[in-house]
């Protein structure tokens, strides 16, 4: 399902596709994130982000708009999570799957969104080659 505002786009994964696999520890769950789930969670991602002490963050704020969003519910340890997977340059697949660089520096980041908490944690950026 396809999450568009004025300030950003993005696709939310459904629970069957069980995307991102290799990202979460063995034995994860997986649900289907609502459009209101999603837009919750992303009023408070610039909000972590100025709060954050990596100096990478400067620049993603400075184009955070531009940053095209995968979103995908997750269950891990008994919590669930909302695994935003964030990228300033799209493929023209990136709605049907995920985009997954090993490199890209600032251009490509992820984090997780407590639903129960209303927090972020797990932030990570992409090194550089």
């Amino acid at each position: 399902m396809r999450v568009s505002t004025a300030d950003y786009d993005g696709i939310i994964f459904p629970a069957e596709m069980k995307a991102f696999r290799g990202e979460f520890p063995k034995g994860v769950g997986y649900w289907t994130p609502s459009e209101s789930e999603v837009l919750a969670a992303e009023k408070q991602l610039v909000p972590f982000l100025r709060g954050s002490s990596d100096p990478r963050v400067k620049e993603i704020l400075n184009k955070i708009s531009t940053y095209k969003r995968q979103y995908v519910g997750v269950i891990v340890a008994g919590q669930k999570y909302l695994y935003f997977n964030l990228f300033c340059l799209a493929p023209n697949y990136w709605t049907r799957s995920e985009v997954i660089v090993l490199d890209g520096g600032s251009c490509f980041f992820n984090v997780r969104f407590s639903n129960e908490t209303k927090t972020f944690s797990h932030f990570r950026v992409n090194g550089v080659a």
